[in-house]
């Protein structure tokens, strides 16, 4: 037998720890003394749990695992029947889309968070009778589409594009008629392609609607034993494909292509009820394998959707019964395991407190005034907080920004001017705001900052939309904000900051972005909101609580916010610093201690032992 060193040239480093992995490390292989593990940096593939859908539904899948959709399908109720719901997906949350046009179950769909096409299903309430229906949905309105020429149900597999269209087999619930007819859609008419080469339904398929496989399922018997067979269409003919390793129907999986699928759950053996599996397969054009991943649960009852573009990342959801129909589920094949992002309760700080102001990243960051009025300030290691030395002159309601070690506080009640400098030890007085107010909104550096909006009694002055720039030392009035508001969120550096929500004094959702001398829109916030938090660049931004959303957080790109996981508590009137994938929430309105610390979608090189099984 050939060694290591012979086939690749290399000899294999004897280590007595694990080298601190970077993916420098993929493919190369060491001998751990300590633990008498030979290990290696390699590809593999595993499910991890994604964020909970708020509709007890089944439904079809299309999209990827960063831009997915599930709409239609059955509803758990109470009472039970057939839904027009529609959710999108965007990696960290599912949001509520625009209602289909019909409600119907038994649905599969194919294509493209912005580009769907939905078609069959049963029609309910009971009893339900199968249907033709066809709906596209381009990201924001489902419409209507000519019907197929036959109606069908019972998870009809089906792939390609909305404008490409694949599907075969299926079952009509109500006739019991076997199916073997093979249907293609090109954007705007049917036609009727080659037979499958058996009546089967509950298949799984993958792939386009020239190139595709479609595998398992059973015959339409009832209680009839799943299958093992795969089979391979080329726009015009079928042919005969790898096994399965095993006989399984009721998949809904159309990840990847005809020779880089995935596929994942089933349920092996025949009759009903018969529970699902957790084994996930690849195919690679020849033949399948079981791989070690599983799906976190074992879906049973209808079953449960996958979807992908690849057969390296897809989603599940959409199905498993009314106990799993809320789950999601993410696969992802790398070197990485990746940890979802999350807010976490941190330490809490240890005076109570709203109005607070706060600087600096999560490792070094400091909190600042706050109400009942006070002057203290706390530093932040990571782990815990410190009392730092008092403010001059206590007040809240006013903006921070800079770092632990060089920190600017400005403004706050009552219409202050007054702008202090913290240098790690100790604030100093340094030049005033040229216009007293609070609840305004800051970003950048000690010497080189810009404060913006805020608010000062008796009604909306017209200093609401001001904006001046701090050179470290004295302030400089530039252009105004486009929206005048106060309790405002604010991120960013002088020449590329963000403003985003507020209160006019209606809470707003607009977004504006600063460029050192002027304002433009930037993309509007999901939710109007006011006395939200931000972290991060004009780019990389986040925003996150707020006295109209609570928990809500929300990303932004330098174009458009979506979605990210929420606090686990309410906040409004606190402090926030950060980065979009690092950030830190203190304090709340009452005053409270409580703190949350967000940390962003982690990708951590692993090793995997290797055996010679």
């Amino acid at each position: 037998m050939a060694t290591y060193e012979e086939i690749y040239g290399k000899r294999v480093e004897v280590l007595d720890a694990d080298p601190t992995l970077t993916s420098a490390y993929e493919g190369q292989v060491w001998y751990n003394s300590t633990t008498g593990t030979l290990k290696s940096v390699v590809s593999f593939g595993a499910w991890r749990a994604g964020a909970v859908r708020s509709n007890v539904t089944t439904g079809g899948t299309s999209g990827t695992q960063t831009a997915g959709l599930v709409a239609h399908g059955y509803d758990y109720g109470p009472p039970d029947q057939s839904t027009n719901l529609s959710e999108e997906y965007n990696g960290y949350a599912w949001t509520s889309t625009p209602n289909c046009n019909t409600s119907r179950y038994q649905t599969n769909q194919t294509g493209t968070l912005t580009a769907t096409l939905s078609v069959f299903g049963a029609l309910g309430p009971p009893p339900y009778s199968t249907c033709a229906k066809a709906e596209s949905y381009n990201g924001s309105t489902w419409s209507n589409e000519t019907d197929a020429p036959a109606n069908r149900a019972g998870s009809v597999p089906m792939v390609g594009s909305e404008t490409a269209f694949l599907a075969t087999g299926g079952n009509d619930t109500t006739s019991g008629e076997p199916i073997d007819t093979t249907f293609k859609w090109d954007g705007s008419s049917w036609t009727t392609g080659t037979s499958f080469p058996a009546t089967t339904n509950s298949m799984g398929a993958a792939g386009t609607q020239t190139a595709s496989i479609f595998y398992g399922g059973s015959t339409n018997a009832p209680g009839s034993a799943a299958v093992s067979t795969t089979a391979v269409y080329d726009g015009s003919s079928w042919t005969t494909g790898g096994a399965l390793p095993a006989a399984s129907r009721n998949w809904g999986g159309k990840s990847g292509t005809s020779t880089a699928a995935l596929a994942a759950t089933g349920t092996p053996g025949p009759g009903s009820p018969n529970p699902f599996t957790n084994t996930t397969m690849t195919y690679d054009g020849t033949s399948w394998t079981i791989t070690p991943a599983t799906t976190v649960v074992a879906y049973g009852g209808a079953g449960a959707n996958q979807s992908g573009a690849s057969s390296t990342s897809a989603f599940i959801s959409g199905g498993g019964g009314s106990s799993n129909a809320t789950k999601t589920e993410e696969y992802d094949f790398g070197i990485n395991t990746i940890t979802n992002a999350a807010w976490a309760s941190g330490t809490a700080i240890n005076t109570p407190r709203t109005g607070l102001s706060g600087a600096g990243t999560t490792p070094a960051g400091l909190v600042f005034g706050g109400y009942p009025t006070n002057n203290e300030s706390e530093e932040w290691n990571g782990s815990t907080w410190t009392e730092g030395n008092n403010l001059n002159t206590g007040r809240g309601s006013a903006c921070g920004f800079g770092t632990q070690t060089a920190a600017v506080m400005a403004g706050g009640h009552d219409q202050q001017t007054t702008t202090e400098k913290y240098d790690g030890t100790d604030w100093t007085n340094s030049g005033a705001l040229g216009t007293g107010r609070r609840y305004l909104a800051g970003a950048g550096t000690q010497t080189a900052g810009v404060a913006f909006g805020g608010y000062a009694p008796p009604s909306p002055p017209a200093g609401f939309g001001l904006t001046e720039e701090f050179d470290g030392s004295s302030w400089t009035e530039s252009g105004d904000l486009s929206t005048v508001r106060f309790a405002l969120g604010g991120t960013g550096t002088q020449t590329a900051a963000l403003a985003f929500g507020g209160a006019t004094p209606p809470a707003v959702n607009s977004t504006e972005e600063y460029n050192g001398s002027s304002w433009t829109a930037g993309g509007n916030m999901v939710a109007v909101n006011k006395s939200n938090q931000g972290a991060g660049t004009q780019t990389a931004g986040l925003t996150f609580g707020g006295a109209s959303t609570g928990t809500q957080t929300l990303g932004y790109d330098g174009t458009s916010w979506s979605i990210r996981p929420s606090l686990a508590t309410g906040r409004s009137y606190f402090a926030g610093f950060g980065t979009d994938t690092a950030a830190i929430a203190a304090g709340n309105n009452p005053a409270a201690t409580t703190v949350e610390e967000y940390t962003g979608d982690v990708e951590t090189v692993t090793a995997q032992t290797l055996t010679t099984s």
